[in-house]
């Protein structure tokens, strides 16, 4: 049986990370207010990401290439992967 310590070390290696990518693509293909939603907890998954990462290397701990490469994903893939919205529906600022 896992222990505790285990188990959040391992979500901490790869399920964090897993789950601000999966926010990452859900705030590019939803639109609407889910849209709104997922914007906002990718928002949030990024920023959590980003102190995750530094922490990690600053600690010199042996996953910090993962969580570097997660980061630089999460920074670079709105801008690559296409988004299901429609620029005619966006509101203009």
């Amino acid at each position: 049986m896992l222990s505790f310590i285990a188990v959040a070390e391992g979500f901490h290696t790869m399920g964090f990370p897993l789950l601000a990518i999966m926010a990452m693509f859900a705030s590019k293909l939803t639109t609407g207010t889910a849209g709104r939603i997922a914007d906002r907890w990718f928002i949030a998954l990024l920023a959590l990401q980003g102190l995750i990462t530094l922490r990690t290397v600053m600690h010199a701990d042996t996953t910090w290439l993962i969580h570097m490469g997660t980061l630089m994903l999460l920074i670079v893939g709105p801008v690559v992967i296409p988004s299901l919205r429609h620029p005619q529906n966006q509101p203009v600022k």
